[in-house]
């Protein structure tokens, strides 16, 4: 992907899924934080995810944090604007999301 028309690579996160009957018991959170310290030994400086609205409390609580641009995605129709809320956690301290435009360059959905 590019931010602010520079390179960055970034390690996705997606389909984190816990039955109703099952929400409540820290599920979400192993599964995400086991993601995350993975990408970091991976050598990561930053995650990025695309969520349902309702879903960016868990996140936040979780150290997300909402873009507040745009993110321009790669789509077979051609370029188009994610229409669900943006996500990014830093993988290293100190970490900041970089600044400008941004810009999946690869297929996401």
């Amino acid at each position: 992907m590019s931010v602010g028309g520079h390179l960055l690579q970034v390690a996705g996160l997606g389909g984190v899924i816990v039955a109703p009957h099952l929400r409540g018991h820290g599920l979400a959170r192993s599964v995400v934080t086991a993601a995350m310290e993975h990408a970091r030994g991976e050598g990561h400086r930053f995650g990025l995810l695309f969520c349902l609205p309702e879903r960016t409390a868990i996140y936040r609580r979780l150290g997300w944090r909402l873009l507040d641009e745009d993110v321009l995605v790669q789509q077979p129709t051609g370029t188009q604007v994610m229409p669900l809320p943006s996500m990014w956690a830093p993988l290293v301290d100190g970490a900041r999301w970089p600044s400008g435009p941004v810009h999946v360059r690869s297929l996401p959905m």
